[in-house]
């Protein structure tokens, strides 16, 4: 290449290929990835690649780390996504890539079955890890603990209700796949996006190229695992008004949640909160709660994010009415609502909750017995691990400290929550 012309280039395109967040410039070789998907009907696994420039590919697998099955990509393509052999619970499969400059590590894979009587998973939420550009953030470390924590419980895969990248950009994509690496590249990610998933600067939720570039399938969708039956949703809808004027996801929702009621726990997962009770970010509870008349005995929990704090309800009902028989579907309980921790951005301070608010006095943590303590609480970043069983649920929340001066605090149990049909 002459001189002439990459003077040109870097003229054109001053920063780089990936915009913002990685240092990549645009005629170098580059991978992201591998990381593993699940489909959520089939539940089949497949690794997911991508190259740039785009090039033909290579998939290595086996039940030893000496690999032994090749299985080749041969278009010349960025994305490449091959499927993996069914994994019976317990037994570890290795596998490795061929990426744009040289082969990936060998991975080993060991997923928690499947089993209609349990299942183990991890949710994780607002990772939106700004690479070079906001090298504080935590998404790494918060990764590397989950992928400890997955192992110990047997995880079956992730969970992730949105904003996994700081914005729309393929430097901040590439961030969240590079930080997440070791975790991801192990277990399966089914996913709906967030608002910080499609490009800012546009109105929100009309352009997911990238999103569903990473993640093919559906925006919304429902699938069961093991004895829950899970509702993923895509508020992002809510660019075009409140997310009960999405009428094809509420037509979606009521539909599918009327079909699953035979299932032993029925939960719900999306971006935008229903019930905080942050000062920042009030319109979340705006634009999604008109939509928790449809949870109201058909759904048992409802799992969020966006808000940067974790946060979690008493049993609630439309518009806000705590229920007297404890959570659950059946008469006089009501729909338990969560607000993840942030799984690498900065965790918002409880100082700006407002504890005498309808939603501060919906709260069961963090604990209000009174206003001080209510907003000293400290607010962490994290991710929640949790295990259904046919009459038992329970979820732990773990916490790893903040972005500051509680920025190397051991990973700990911030709470464990039970529920007992």
């Amino acid at each position: 290449m002459s001189r002439f012309l990459i003077l040109l280039i870097m003229v054109v395109f001053p920063g780089n290929l990936w915009g913002q967040g990685a240092p990549k410039k645009l005629w170098e070789p580059a991978t992201i990835g591998p990381y593993l998907l699940m489909d959520p009907q089939t539940k089949e696994i497949s690794v997911r690649w991508h190259v740039y420039p785009p090039m033909a590919s290579v998939l290595e697998y086996g039940e030893t780390p000496d690999l032994g099955t090749t299985i080749i990509s041969p278009m010349t393509a960025s994305a490449h996504q091959l499927s993996l052999p069914v994994l019976p619970g317990g037994k570890t499969l290795y596998y490795k890539v061929q990426g744009a400059q040289d082969w990936s590590r060998v991975y080993d894979v060991s997923l928690g079955a499947l089993d209609k009587d349990q299942l183990n998973i991890l949710l994780l939420a607002d990772m939106q890890d700004a690479g070079v550009l906001q090298p504080a953030r935590r998404w790494k470390e918060v990764a590397d603990a989950a992928l400890l924590k997955a192992r110990e419980i047997k995880a079956s895969f992730l969970l992730i209700p949105g904003d996994m990248t700081e914005d729309d950009h393929l430097g901040y994509w590439k961030s969240y796949f590079d930080k997440g690496q070791e975790l991801l590249a192990r277990y399966p990610s089914i996913t709906v996006p967030g608002n910080h998933d499609s490009p800012a600067g546009q109105a929100r939720g009309r352009d997911y190229t990238n999103y569903q570039n990473f993640f093919p399938g559906s925006l919304y969708f429902g699938f069961e695992a093991g004895p829950g039956a899970f509702l993923m949703l895509n508020t992002e809808a809510t660019a075009l008004g409140n997310f009960e004027d999405d009428l094809d996801q509420v037509k979606f929702t009521q539909n599918y949640l009327s079909k699953v009621q035979e299932t032993p726990w029925v939960l719900a997962l999306f971006h935008y909160p229903p019930y905080h009770a942050l000062n920042r970010h009030q319109v979340a509870n705006e634009l999604t709660r008109g939509f928790t008349p449809f949870f109201e005995g058909m759904v048992d929990w409802v799992f969020t994010g966006h808000v940067h704090a974790y946060q979690r309800t008493f049993p609630v009902n439309f518009p806000g009415v705590q229920a007297p028989a404890g959570y659950g579907r059946s008469a006089g309980k009501g729909v338990g609502y969560v607000v993840l921790p942030p799984a690498g951005n900065w965790p918002e301070p409880y100082s700006r909750m407002d504890a005498s608010s309808l939603e501060g006095t919906l709260m069961a943590y963090p604990v209000r017995e009174d206003e001080i303590k209510f907003k000293k609480t400290l607010s962490e970043l994290g991710f929640l691990s949790l295990q259904l069983e046919k009459t038992r649920m329970s979820f732990e929340v773990w916490g790893m400290g903040d972005l500051s001066q509680n920025r190397e605090a051991p990973i700990h149990l911030i709470e464990k929550v039970v529920t007992e049909k």
